[in-house]
């Protein structure tokens, strides 16, 4: 008796020293409110009149930081917007806060409590928002093949339900937020409960222990507006992919949580270093192509400019490498010049071993090499000479056809592979040869030729004498 009426005494003194604050000293009782806020407030829950004489001046924590309730409603318009959702305070900020919606983080300690008993004693609206409503999130009218795929890609690697829907921000790729509870249904029944009602309740019971037992508590959504995660929508299944999906799935864990588990932050640690990796030897290997480019063209440019300034032939033509050894090479060359005139291509094949306009051959060389518009180079022997003209060609960076047979098995010693290479057959019979296969071929790059060589068709066209 004697302690109930002391506490009450207590008490009036308390709430009459604080009115008088109000009244002399605010920055002083704003203060002591600031410094003993949680205290005050868990305090207040017990008492209506201390409850009245403090509930403006508490902090609450939101998006914009800690601020006094009166303050917070000038900002909300006169609403309370509240989470009360545990450890996901980050992401709903965030979330929120893209919608223009100052939000106040109660999921801890006495807060929400503390609202309720506010918005009831001051006839203020409040609202709880959950990121797991369709405010936050807005279904996609069709979900088509590609985003059902990366949802199943992404359940098959996290063991995580996924669904691809449209939220703001853009930047943010997921957001793990926990499934609704299962709700029970009305019964039918009126007040009393039928069996199938206890039934019911029962397996909704059995449900949520199975989802807590298996960690099936929570679900992932994607954000179809991300262009990484559209970006993932298209790519095909890879190691980069993979881990992709995994630091997506375990940075939406961290925003999710104030804390992670020591399993989730180890698997955190290890993918993110994973894609850290990646990152690195893809880096290095760009490099390294960028290097090897500019060594390659920093040559072709050298060599340009040991030749001399030779002018393109008036008429159209083409340089044709050949093994001079190998007879049938000469049937190759007459097939080849065939094959133009038959076209109505109206191009000159040219050769050192078709003529020379100068006596020093290596000069000779360089000038058809230079006049020529386009190359055709017969490889199937690797011979010197012919690799060693390619190299010329293929540094001057005109049209370069590789010709080849298919029953070579040379490999060329240097990487030509990135010009265009035709194969062949060569036939024999009663004494005559054919080159199956070679118009064909010859069809395919020509098309391609004129497109490298814009001005070739208003080149004048060579006519046999």
């Amino acid at each position: 008796m004697a302690y109930q009426q002391v506490r009450e005494l207590l008490g009036k003194l308390i709430i009459g020293y604080l009115n008088a604050l109000r009244q002399t000293d605010l920055d002083k009782l704003n203060l002591l409110v600031g410094t003993y806020n949680n205290t005050i407030k868990s305090q207040a829950l017990e008492d209506n009149d201390f409850f009245d004489c403090i509930c403006d001046l508490v902090r609450v924590s939101t998006d914009s930081g800690y601020q006094p309730l009166s303050e917070y409603l000038e900002k909300s318009g006169g609403i309370l917007y509240y989470f009360s959702e545990r450890g996901a305070g980050i992401q709903h900020k965030v979330l929120f806060a893209n919608k223009a919606l100052p939000v106040i983080d109660a999921s801890w300690g006495v807060e929400e409590k503390f609202l309720k008993r506010y918005a009831q004693r001051r006839k203020v609206p409040i609202e709880r928002l959950s990121a797991g409503f369709g405010m936050t999130f807005k279904p996609l009218d069709t979900v088509d093949d590609k985003w059902q795929a990366l949802e199943q890609d992404f359940y098959l690697r996290i063991h995580k339900e996924t669904k691809a829907v449209e939220f703001d921000p853009e930047t943010i790729p997921a957001i793990l937020v926990k499934k609704p509870p299962i709700l029970s249904t009305k019964s039918d029944s009126g007040s009393d409960i039928s069996a199938d009602d206890i039934k019911q309740m029962i397996i909704r019971i059995d449900e949520q222990n199975r989802r807590q037992k298996a960690g099936d508590t929570t679900l992932l959504h994607l954000n179809t507006r991300n262009s990484l995660i559209r970006q993932l929508r298209g790519m095909s299944n890879s190691e980069t992919f993979d881990l992709a999906v995994t630091c997506i799935y375990y940075n939406a864990v961290t925003v999710n949580q104030h804390y992670a588990t020591p399993e989730n932050a180890e698997s955190i640690f290890i993918n993110n270093n994973k894609a850290y990796a990646k990152m690195i030897q893809l880096a290095q290997t760009l490099l390294e192509e960028q290097q090897t480019r500019a060594q390659l063209e920093a040559e072709r440019d050298s060599l340009k400019q040991q030749l001399p300034d030779i002018q393109l032939t008036d008429y159209r033509s083409c340089f044709f490498a050949f093994d001079y050894k190998i007879d049938d090479n000469f049937l190759l060359l007459d097939a080849i010049q065939e094959y133009f005139k038959s076209k109505n291509f109206g191009i000159k094949v040219m050769a050192p071993a078709m003529g020379m306009d100068d006596l020093n051959l290596h000069r000779d060389l360089h000038q058809q090499l230079k006049q020529a518009h386009f190359w055709i180079a017969e490889i199937s022997n690797n011979n010197l000479n012919v690799l060693y003209e390619s190299g010329l060609l293929h540094g001057m960076g005109k049209p370069l056809i590789l010709l080849c047979r298919m029953d070579s098995t040379e490999m060329p010693p240097f990487d030509i592979y990135s010009d265009y290479r035709c194969h062949y057959e060569v036939s024999r019979r009663g004494g005559k040869v054919r080159f199956i296969w070679l118009d064909d071929e010859m069809d395919k790059v020509m098309s391609t030729i004129k497109r490298m060589l814009p001005k070739f068709d208003t080149v004048s066209k060579w006519i046999e004498n």
